[in-house]
């Protein structure tokens, strides 16, 4: 279909009713047609199709017309024409069925259906004066048929787990689409994304010298009730070991006194483990350190600047803040973290978090498991021959960054359950998908 396909199109259903004779009752049931070449159709989500169908009545024995989508009834805006519209963008990409039945006044009816095959459509996000530049992603140098090949597949059933995906290039946000039920102010769970705003507000104390830098033991920087689990072994543990999890539960009255009193089981720096005590234990470090929890410091010092008003923040039973993992924020904050980084810490004008500290964060010091390494608090892999630091929060809450292609790529999904099959579905978005996309193409 051209690019200059208009978003209203009217379906017209016409049904003649027909007589057997010039006189007594109608012995034949309904009949009618689509007589508009619309059947089995391409259409885009998002328009608005306007449904006609017209009864020329004939005799009087037609006596209810009544139109389905998907086989579910939906109402008539009038009598004859009888009409009704369809705003296509409360459905899903996919295939439809529009239905109409006809009866006559002894009872007989006729049912007559079309197929309507409805794919994603393409839409700048919108301008909402939120400090966000929005542009199109065709003058970003996307290819927007791979886009749609992808986007056509995410609101697909198989893909039931997807909240939103959001990308930003060049500074712009260039594609913002939500699916199953959630929308652009839907709060998102984070999950362990929290755990890199975390380190973010770790390297703005460092910043701000709060904190001399990531060379420091662990226990100059903790309250004084923290002393008790220190021991000769855990003495050489520095911030830095904290930041990539490389030192060493969890329902606790405290994570951080049940992650310290643990035995350790290789010397700081050697090994890693993924540990969300290490997370908790920077929480203790910046309430010690600034004299405020975490969520009161990035406000001040992280949120505040980037414009983020609406979030949440949860604490556990007893009031420790879930610096690990329990930030909810909007896409479009979320997104911010990546452009954040994009920029080199560097906000309207103001530097947010050094530069310095971007690249020390999102660099890969340490093993995880395969191809994968982790940073302070952010993976690393290479995704298509590009190197890729990311956020990963359970069930598929990242912000993946490809500084080469000045890029990142936001996804949000459902946390409650994750698969592997979910999480490799999520990563493959940009490795397989996106990226391409935003190549240039090859020459002929």
């Amino acid at each position: 279909m051209s690019k200059g396909y208009a978003s209203n199109l009217t379906v017209i259903a016409l049904a003649v009713a027909a007589c057997t004779s010039t006189g007594g009752p109608d012995n034949l049931p309904p009949s009618g047609s689509f007589i508009r070449p619309v059947g089995d159709a391409t259409l885009y989500r998002g328009d608005t199709i306007h449904i006609e169908f017209q009864v020329e009545d004939l005799d009087g024995s037609v006596s209810h017309v009544r139109f389905y989508v998907d086989g579910r009834p939906v109402a008539l805006d009038s009598t004859s024409p009888y009409t009704h519209t369809w705003y296509t963008n409360t459905v899903t990409v996919g295939e439809h069925r529009i239905g109409v039945g006809v009866w006559d006044d002894r009872g007989a009816n006729q049912a007559f259906e079309i197929g309507i095959s409805l794919r994603w459509r393409y839409r700048v996000p919108q301008a909402l004066g939120d400090a966000w530049q929005v542009g199109s992603a065709e003058d970003e140098g996307f290819d927007l048929a791979a886009l749609r090949v992808l986007l056509d597949s995410l609101y697909q059933d198989s893909y039931w787990f997807m909240h939103g995906l959001l990308i930003v290039r060049s500074g712009k946000l260039v594609l913002e689409e939500y699916f199953n039920g959630f929308t652009r102010d839907s709060l998102n769970n984070l999950q362990s994304t929290t755990k890199s705003f975390t380190s973010t507000l770790i390297g703005i104390a460092i910043d701000r010298g709060l904190i001399s830098g990531v060379d420091v033991p662990l226990f100059d920087l903790l309250p004084p009730e923290y002393d008790q689990y220190r021991t000769p072994a855990k003495q050489d543990i520095l911030l830095w070991h904290v930041l990539n999890m490389s030192p060493i539960g969890n329902l606790s009255p405290d994570y951080v006194a049940y992650s310290l009193s643990k035995p350790m089981v290789a010397d700081p720096g050697t090994g890693w483990w993924y540990h969300s005590g290490c997370t908790m234990a920077l929480g203790a470090i910046l309430r010690n350190v600034a004299g405020v929890d975490a969520d009161v410091f990035a406000e001040r010092h992280l949120f505040g600047p980037l414009g983020i008003t609406t979030y949440l923040w949860s604490s556990s039973p007893y009031g420790e803040l879930y610096v690990h993992g329990g930030l909810w924020l909007r896409g479009r904050d979320l997104a911010k973290l990546g452009l954040l980084f994009l920029q080199q810490g560097m906000w309207e004008g103001e530097q947010v978090v050094s530069s310095q500290w971007v690249a020390e964060a999102t660099q890969p010091r340490i093993t995880a498991y395969g191809e994968v390494q982790y940073g302070y608090q952010w993976w690393y892999q290479l995704m298509q021959g590009f190197e890729v630091p990311y956020t990963s929060g359970f069930g598929g809450q990242h912000v993946f960054l490809v500084p080469d292609l000045d890029m990142a790529v936001i996804t949000t999904a459902h946390y409650r359950s994750q698969t592997g099959q979910q999480r490799w579905m999520i990563e493959n978005i940009p490795r397989e998908h996106i990226i391409p996309a935003a190549l240039p193409a090859a020459p002929n």
